[in-house]
């Protein structure tokens, strides 16, 4: 059943069953399975009812957050640092990037970028944690803004876009190099930066501009012209990541670009490829977790390929799925056969959502396996919510079945915006 946990929430964040929630008047309260990662005390190492850990919050993650005032904080909430405190570490920050716990980028209101690196860890006495140590170096001046890591990191002057290199011998990071200029609209994804520009060029930059063949080089390569959006999934296999590209040209047609495992690009069985293909057509909007890929076209319909359980994956004739189970369905396609090329799901939709839990299970044998469980919900034009997917203990709907094959209708919401 639906509970009410809190009102006057703009935006929430979670993950790792630990959740932030950050409130109109700009207060940040912290609940879930925290163990040593929010700003505030503990209850047995999980918030039971939301606790506000921070005030006049303008922006958060779950790592940091930015007061209205610049003040730059670290509260680690799924990290495996952090504390039960939320620890001021600079004034006068006007915007940040978050790569993880251990260290973030920030650009203060004179346009400098500094790194943050936290040189130590959290020290636990009875549950409270000594603050962490942090270490502040210049990298760069004259930032608008952070685009994202590749080798170091890129940013944006007025429409420029620099590169500063991380030197791994000595440790520093060389100087700032202009590699691309009339930049309008810039992406960071993993390990890599991609540009579009003001003539509708897209252009990337870093490890994994492919798709899946690295390329170490910091030299800009043109992929595509007339793109009006861009996006990226990515999946992380032990060391190895992997990300899936997408492109929407100004006249519909969806590119596509990376690995195709399990048809996440919408292109036919064990065609990956390193190079931008045309996929479908009349595309609006694109979402992509990595595994599937959803489109919404023009029309308002919505389209699904890819994983959808383990048969018809290339994972059957081994005989192994992911460890997810033989009747694991998440695309609403009305059966639980993975796919490799676009089927219509429904009609009239403004937004989709797809989610991903995570079960790790260790044996008494040694071994261990890891599966994945996926849901989805849709917004219709109407304000109707529907979902399927994964539905244990009603996590889509109550009183469901464990599979929710197609999509069933939830309840109604007000549509405030296509988010």
């Amino acid at each position: 059943e639906q509970v009410l946990i809190m009102e006057g929430v703009v935006s929430i964040n979670a993950v790792n069953g630990a959740v932030l929630a950050l409130c109109g008047d700009g207060s940040l309260y912290a609940w879930g399975v925290t163990k040593n990662r929010f700003g505030a005390g503990m209850d047995d190492y999980g918030f039971k009812t939301p606790k506000k850990i921070l005030e006049n919050v303008a922006e958060y993650d779950h790592y940091y957050a930015l007061d209205k005032e610049g003040g730059f904080y670290s509260i680690c909430a799924g990290g495996d640092i952090g504390g039960v405190h939320a620890e001021k570490l600079m004034e006068g920050v006007r915007s940040y990037q978050s790569p993880g716990a251990y260290h973030a980028y920030v650009v203060t209101e004179e346009n400098e970028l500094y790194l943050l690196d936290c040189t130590g860890t959290q020290v636990f006495v009875d549950k409270l944690p000594e603050a962490a140590d942090w270490e502040k170096k210049l990298i760069a001046e004259n930032v608008k803004e952070i685009c994202g890591e590749c080798f170091g990191i890129a940013f944006i002057d007025d429409d420029t876009l620099y590169k500063v290199v991380y030197d791994y011998e000595t440790g520093d990071y060389l100087a700032a190099e202009p590699v691309l200029e009339g930049v309008a609209k810039w992406y960071s994804a993993y390990g890599s930066v991609f540009v579009i520009c003001k003539d509708n060029t897209l252009w990337g930059i870093g490890n994994l501009v492919g798709g899946y063949e690295e390329d170490e080089s910091v030299a800009p390569r043109m992929l595509l012209e007339d793109v009006m959006y861009f996006d990226a999934a990515y999946y992380m296999d032990e060391d190895l990541g992997y990300e899936y590209n997408f492109a929407i040209k100004t006249d519909n047609t969806l590119w596509a670009w990376g690995p195709n495992w399990y048809g996440e690009l919408g292109v036919s069985r064990d065609t990956s490829t390193a190079q931008p293909v045309c996929v479908a057509e009349d595309v609006a909007r694109v979402y992509s977790d990595g595994f599937s890929t959803y489109i919404i076209k023009t029309d308002g319909s919505l389209w699904a390929s890819g994983y959808n359980g383990f048969k018809g994956s290339p994972w059957e004739e081994y005989g192994w799925g992911l460890g997810i189970s033989d009747d694991d369905a998440r695309l609403g396609t009305g059966d639980n056969v993975t796919i490799y090329e676009f089927v219509k799901i429904m009609d009239d939709v403004v937004t989709v959502g797809q989610f991903n839990g995570w079960v790790f299970t260790n044996y008494d044998d040694g071994t261990d396996s890891t599966s994945c469980y996926a849901r989805a919900f849709a917004v219709k034009t109407d304000g109707t919510l529907w979902g399927w997917g994964y539905n244990i203990d009603g996590a889509v709907v109550a009183g469901g079945e464990r599979y929710l094959l197609s999509p069933v209708q939830i309840m109604t919401v007000e549509i405030t915006n296509d988010r």
